[in-house]
């Protein structure tokens, strides 16, 4: 046994030093020819664009989601997809990953070796004024002809004790020859809004008849950890046609192929004593970072705040938290006692 997990380790390491030693561009899916020498899209005479590959993968697992792209420039209004927009929720998430690059119609590369730029933009405001800001990350792929094709990649990353089960937008505003989705569920329990054990993720779609959803298992050993996932779903579909906002229409946001995953809940979640106010509690990662340091309770700030929703995390963080959660204090001596279960949201 020691034999074989002595050459594991050795094929592994030998594995990692080849990957390391590649060349930037060599893990990019190949370039078919007729997709080099493609002028214009027959499903869409005049397009701009045509996506001919999509990947999109979320593990939640592992905290991240990744997005891999690749267009064909067909006409020269086309050229604006060269400017590529990522929008996140920085306090959620980070970007990292970005890579991009050009490839001619003689096969020539252009890699991207610029500037990402980080700016906010404000989406709307919600019920008490409060703004809804979204960050996204801004760069320009470079040289970008008719006829170019493009390759994009990023992941987003976040938190440990964070969850943020995908929305497959599965519709674009371009036509799109191939497109492939994946999603690796947390296969633990987990501390959801409203107090609430979940237990398990389903999905709800919009979607065309013959295009559903399929549900895989993964074999798992007596090793396994909360963090070993134990099943995924993934999509695959060819052909999708571009959805383009026309006047007078629904809107996209109605007749968009989709698909909405979220964790669900499970029936035996305990109930929350009533406290002040009726209030959800939030604690913030730097409770919890304060907790783990084992400082002093009175160092601790417990705050009442309204809960955002799509956001859980592990229900054995928990068992931590209710360890000192009746030494903290809001006001002069209110406590703030529990029965059962709380939800708190990590930075």
């Amino acid at each position: 046994m020691s034999q074989v997990r002595s050459y594991s380790a050795l094929s592994l390491t030998i594995l990692a030093l080849t990957l390391f030693t590649l060349p930037a561009w060599a893990d990019w899916p190949a370039i078919a020819p007729e997709d080099l020498k493609l002028t214009d899209l027959a499903q869409q005479k005049g397009a701009p664009a045509v996506v001919l590959r999509r990947e999109e993968e979320a593990n939640d697992p592992q905290n991240y989601h990744s997005v891999y792209m690749r267009i064909k420039i067909l006409t020269e209004a086309g050229r604006r997809y060269a400017d590529v927009e990522i929008p996140y929720l920085r306090r959620h998430f980070r970007v990292d990953g970005v890579s991009g690059r050009t490839v001619h119609p003689d096969g020539s590369i252009v890699e991207f070796n610029g500037k990402v730029f980080d700016k906010m933009v404000v989406k709307e405001r919600r019920g008490r004024g409060q703004q809804v800001r979204v960050h996204v990350k801004s760069f320009t792929l470079p040289d970008v002809q008719v006829g170019s094709i493009l390759d994009v990649r990023y992941t987003l990353r976040y938190d440990d004790h964070l969850f943020a089960p995908p929305e497959w937008m599965i519709q674009t505003d371009l036509f799109q020859k191939s497109v492939s989705f994946k999603f690796t569920p947390y296969s633990g329990d987990l501390i959801m809004a409203h107090d609430r054990v979940g237990r398990g993720s389903a999905w709800t779609s919009y979607l065309p008849k013959d295009a559903k959803p399929e549900w895989h298992r993964l074999m798992t050993t007596s090793l396994a950890t909360r963090r070993t996932p134990d099943q995924y779903v993934d999509l695959s579909m060819n052909d999708v046609p571009a959805l383009i906002d026309e006047p007078f229409m629904p809107p996209a946001a109605m007749l968009r192929y989709r698909v909405q995953f979220y964790y669900t809940v499970d029936p035996a979640s305990l109930e929350v004593e009533s406290l002040p106010n009726n209030d959800s509690v939030k604690l913030d990662y730097a409770i919890y970072s304060t907790m783990q340091k084992q400082e002093s309770a009175n160092s601790i700030v417990a705050r009442r705040d309204l809960v955002m929703g799509g956001l859980a995390f592990p229900a054995n963080m928990y068992k931590e938290i209710k360890g000192f959660y009746d030494k903290v204090k809001v006001g002069d001596d209110e406590q703030m006692i529990l029965k059962g279960s709380a939800h708190a949201e990590v930075k």
